[in-house]
């Protein structure tokens, strides 16, 4: 027999073992011998030797992918319901605001409290930025290059929660980028004027759709119409 022929006659049957071990999974269970003799290369990991301890081991991996999914929806709902309770008094802190750079300010001390935030940045359409005072109130120009990258949600403005290419969280947040885990972008107006908000966090998956953003809209909507009647 040639060594093609071979070599297809083992992976047929190869194929015809592994069909009748996942009709059969007790197989192995009831023929305990065969597990003596069974080993997995180590190639597989530092430690797995046994077929018992790789899928020990690929239990606990999914234990702990399970447990890290469920931390951070706790997580979320924590966040959403801190967030409702405070939502008030963010309402009542924007509207005693007498200055748009005031707004700003107020609106980005809640999300770094009350939303997990690390990083809040404002980007505005305008070429009549300050770098230096516009700088301390966290508002950046969107340049053209900036609107190029982001010109789908700005155009169609709907928030966005992580799904950013590095690219992208670089061309946000620079230096920071290494830290940053979840995102999110909204597409606002400010003061009549193309603008988004850029929120960052070093936690892991924490944003997501729900109450929480339904609510960071919402605010998001009374700051650009705040905005309007304040110098």
């Amino acid at each position: 027999m040639k060594a093609e022929e071979q070599l297809e006659e083992f992976i047929a049957d190869r194929s015809s073992v592994i069909r009748y071990l996942q009709t059969h999974p007790g197989f192995l269970v009831e023929h305990p011998e065969l597990l003596q003799q069974m080993t997995v290369p180590h190639g597989i990991g530092d430690g797995a030797v046994s077929l018992l301890e790789h899928q020990t081991r690929l239990l606990r991996e999914q234990l702990t992918a399970l447990q890290q999914k469920l931390d951070c929806q706790q997580h979320r709902e924590n966040s959403s319901k801190l967030l409702v309770e405070n939502f008030p008094l963010l309402v009542s802190g924007l509207f005693e605001c007498d200055h748009r750079a005031e707004l700003l300010q107020t609106f980005r001390n809640f999300l770094i409290q009350h939303f997990d935030a690390n990083w809040v940045k404002f980007f505005v359409s305008s070429n009549t930025l300050n770098p230096d005072t516009d700088a301390e109130s966290h508002i950046y120009p969107l340049e053209p290059q900036l609107r190029g990258l982001f010109c789908l949600l700005l155009n169609n403005p709907k928030p966005l929660c992580g799904s950013l290419q590095q690219e992208h969280v670089i061309a946000l947040f620079g230096h920071n980028h290494e830290k940053i885990n979840s995102t999110v972008l909204i597409p606002f107006q400010y003061s009549g004027r193309e603008a988004l908000l850029a929120v960052a966090s070093v936690a892991w998956q924490c944003y997501g759709r729900g109450t929480q953003l339904d609510l960071l809209v919402s605010l998001t909507t009374m700051l650009s119409g705040l905005s309007i009647y304040v110098d």
